[in-house]
């Protein structure tokens, strides 16, 4: 008798994963672009406060520069 057995890589298993359409999983789907969308607006008015020679630094395109300098004047929330 013969046994075999075969690992699954973790990507194997998302690319195998149909989309689902649920109430819950659209609302959850929401929620994690909110967050995300929030997020990239506190980086960019951090990144704001910086130089335009040091964005070029850190990697940052010149058209990325502009988006970032779209946020200078505004000031990041901080927690309490």
């Amino acid at each position: 008798m013969a046994t075999s057995t075969r690992a699954i890589a973790p990507h194997e298993l998302i690319e195998a994963e149909e989309p689902r359409s649920g109430l819950f999983d659209r609302a959850f789907r929401r929620f994690i672009a909110a967050r995300e969308a929030r997020a990239r607006i506190l980086a960019y008015q951090h990144l704001a406060n910086l130089s335009d020679e040091r964005l070029l630094e850190l990697g940052f395109e010149q058209d990325e520069v502009r988006k970032v300098r779209a946020y200078t004047g505004t000031s990041p929330f901080h927690w309490a």
